[in-house]
């Protein structure tokens, strides 16, 4: 493997000698290595990534997105005095002046960025503090991008949050039963059906141009966010492969989806799972601290509910790929889906109850 990365270390414009590689996160997507280089005594520190064209398949597609975002990002932290090698993600060019890099030999597609010394990212909350700093950053993110047109963004996986196209391909997944499994978790179906009317809410909202269509992230999940270890501060956002043209409810929405929640998605024991309204509110203040002028009236309105709307669609994207014989998420025993399925109800029904509360905490601070 050493030689392989020094072979494609030689197309990327870094300063100094390869001296170092090692494995770094864990990822389930790309092959990510720290990657150490020594310039007359001095050390320089990068990312290399094998980029995974199997998931996307169109990576001049997505490097462009990334590109744009951060040209954006990079202007407006300059503009503010601050450095963007230390508050952003940043591409390390090939020689060729590209941001990536094609080895025909092998198929293979490579990328690279600077390696950001003062962050770490953390896969579960560990206070309410850290999730609203990660509030802060995606609010931040959001806010920084505010002025930049989203048509000049590719749509790299058309309707990934159209929540009633999802919900057509449930009803279809149920219709045509593969597997044979719809008699077996006919109440989780019913749980679906009856919340319908939660699919085209928000899509019917921006068709009518009543929620503006900016852009997203679309993976707000805490560990896509750097956090200073000494000052407790978030440091930038990472993880861009998915951004693209879409409605910040849905940013807003899945981060709390997956964040204020003690357990992970697919814990079996749904006494364990439970939604946090002091983690919503937390996130809440962060995100809103950075976005509110920015808000629309429709937006505030429908930004708890949010939630809820994300979640309802993670739930039955699981309970489809369940009836549809576990096709499209990883699964590493039987029924995975459909426990990821039932700790998405269990957070649904725990939002519907807090939910006059959440809309409460959503005025406190759009209102400030």
């Amino acid at each position: 493997m050493t030689k392989e990365i020094e072979s494609v270390l030689e197309h990327f414009k870094v300063f100094g000698v390869f001296e170092h590689q090692c494995y770094h996160g864990n990822g389930l997507i790309h092959d990510t290595f720290k990657i150490t280089t020594n310039h007359n005594g001095t050390k320089y520190y990068y990312l290399l990534q094998r980029f995974n064209n199997g998931v996307f398949k169109h990576i001049e597609q997505v490097m462009h997105n990334v590109s744009v975002v951060l040209d954006t990002l990079h202007d407006e932290l300059i503009k503010n005095g601050k450095d963007p090698l230390v508050e952003s993600l940043t591409i390390v060019n090939t020689i060729d002046e590209t941001s990536y890099y094609y080895d025909a030999d092998k198929n293979t597609f490579w990328r690279m960025f600077v390696f950001i010394h003062n962050g770490i990212s953390y896969d579960s909350v560990d206070s309410n503090d850290i999730f609203e700093e990660t509030g802060v950053a995606f609010g931040r993110f959001q806010q920084m991008l505010d002025g930049l047109d989203p048509s000049n963004l590719y749509e790299t996986i058309p309707n990934f949050h159209h929540t009633q196209k999802r919900y057509e391909s449930f009803e279809e997944a149920v219709k045509t039963d593969k597997m044979d499994r719809a008699k077996l978790v006919q109440p989780e179906i019913n749980f679906f059906l009856n919340r319908k009317h939660y699919a085209p809410i928000v899509t019917d909202l921006m068709n009518k141009g009543l929620i503006p269509t900016r852009i997203t992230h679309n993976d707000t999940k805490l560990d896509n966010v750097l956090i200073n270890p000494d000052s407790g501060k978030s440091v930038c956002v990472i993880d861009l492969d998915t951004v693209m043209p879409g409605s910040l409810l849905y940013d807003f929405g899945d981060a709390i989806r997956y964040g204020a929640n003690h357990n992970t998605e697919d814990e079996t024991d749904l006494s364990k799972v439970n939604f946090d309204i002091t983690l919503f509110e937390s996130f809440t203040k962060g995100f809103v601290s950075q976005v509110n002028g920015a808000l629309t009236q429709y937006e505030k309105e429908y930004l708890a509910f949010s939630s809820i709307l994300i979640t309802f669609e993670l739930g039955m994207r699981f309970l489809s790929d369940y009836l549809n014989g576990d096709l499209y998420f990883k699964t590493k025993r039987p029924n995975h889906n459909l426990d990821r399925t039932r700790v998405q109800m269990k957070l649904i029904e725990d939002m519907e109850h807090y939910f006059p509360t959440m809309k409460e905490i959503v005025i406190k601070y759009t209102q400030k």
